[in-house]
């Protein structure tokens, strides 16, 4: 995992491969607020970066690397649940 804790410029857009589909990526976006981090969860064309699926919103994270970690897990557990 890769510690962000110095990241200072919000919102933060993460991208992650996919392994079964070459035409997708997974994207997070962290936004910081007053305590904490939200984070969006979205599935992308990887070439023009459009939503192909939604998986999710997560609120009220108190560390950036854990608001990561838990869009990850938000991401696969939507992958796991669609059989992509």
């Amino acid at each position: 995992m890769v510690h962000l804790r110095d990241q200072t410029e919000f919102p933060l857009e993460l991208f992650i491969e996919l392994e079964q589909k070459d035409y997708l990526v997974g994207r997070l976006i962290v936004h910081q607020m007053n305590r904490g981090f939200w984070i969006e969860v979205d599935i992308v064309l990887k070439e023009s970066k459009k939503i192909w699926a939604h998986c999710g919103a997560l609120h009220g994270i108190l560390d950036l690397d854990e608001a990561t970690y838990q869009g990850v897990q938000k991401m696969s557990e939507y992958i796991s649940s669609k059989n992509l």
